[in-house]
């Protein structure tokens, strides 16, 4: 519960603000629960604000980042997961310097979506000192640099890009770092993933092997999703049969959070939820499904698309 104003001296101040930064940059757990802040029109107080809370599920998405792994993570809907995501994101563009995020959205609408909501008020909610020189905000662009002379930048100079699904999409300037958001409407998913990944390794100066330079985070709920989630549901299981034969190589880690990983979450709340979703009549099985993929207790849950 240290803040800057628990120091008297600037030079306490400068310590403290030096050490916050290593910290942040250390652990994207730290940088959540001590300074990101997400816009909630239902806030008690009537500030549209929230502090960020880390639950265990976002913790655990926290250290997977951290470690520098690629995953493709089947959820139940509801968890926080692009709120989450798009701090870490800003953590990771503040405290690395020159460092390039891509992240993709469904479409045009959740592009800039993403980015007013997740991305660019987030930003902005930060401390003062916090924030690095803003270069461009616009559109669906943030880059964070100080104009220097004429035809140089300097400061951070890192950026953060939001874009639409495109076969090349994860190329287009070799980010280090690529979110994919809701991967189940992305129909081109698969086309994406086989683009980039030989772009995911690099030959290493000093071993002179080829290492994993590219970190991609893919996260999605199950379903048909406008036809776009049969190509997250064939990726998600190739990288499950992959893992599950010990091809480590292959680079992703396929991950499930099922239904108790949503926050709040008790048994009694998932009991009431399927009495709702249980009807008679003609759609009876239609929401029996919407249930189990809204709630998965299983992978298979998650990829249902019909009672049969």
């Amino acid at each position: 519960n240290i803040t800057i104003d628990s120091f008297a001296t600037d030079e306490e101040k400068s310590e403290y603000l030096q050490n916050e930064c290593r910290r942040c940059q250390s652990s994207s757990l730290y940088f959540l629960d001590k300074y990101a802040v997400y816009a909630e029109p239902n806030a008690k107080d009537g500030s549209g604000t929230r502090k960020y809370i880390a639950r265990p599920v976002h913790k655990f998405i926290a250290f997977m980042i951290d470690s520098g792994y690629s995953i493709i993570a089947g959820k139940p809907r509801q968890i926080a997961a692009t709120t989450t995501i798009g701090s870490i994101a800003i953590g990771k563009m503040i405290f690395n310097k020159n460092f390039f995020i891509k992240m993709i959205a469904q479409d045009k609408d959740k592009v800039m979506e993403i980015f007013d909501d997740k991305i660019k008020f987030a930003f902005g909610a930060l401390p003062d000192w916090m924030r690095p020189a803003v270069a461009n905000d616009t559109n669906n662009y943030l880059r964070l640099a100080k104009k220097l002379e004429k035809g140089k930048k300097g400061g951070v100079n890192s950026k953060l890009r939001v874009v639409a699904p495109t076969v090349s999409a994860i190329n287009g300037g070799a980010p280090p770092l690529v979110l994919i958001d809701e991967a189940g409407y992305i129909g081109i998913l698969g086309k994406m993933m086989k683009q980039a990944r030989p772009t995911m390794f690099v030959m290493d100066e000093d071993t002179k092997k080829l290492e994993v330079a590219r970190q991609i985070v893919v996260w999605g709920t199950g379903g048909e999703m406008d036809k776009g989630g049969k190509a997250y549901e064939d990726e998600f299981y190739d990288a499950k049969k992959k893992w599950d034969e010990g091809h480590f190589s292959n680079g992703i880690i396929p991950i499930f959070l099922d239904w108790t990983t949503r926050p709040g979450i008790t048994r009694d709340y998932y009991n009431k939820e399927k009495q709702v979703y249980t009807i008679t009549g003609p759609e009876k099985e239609a929401r029996a499904v919407e249930f189990k993929q809204t709630y998965p207790a299983t992978l298979q849950d998650m990829f249902l698309t019909s009672h049969k």
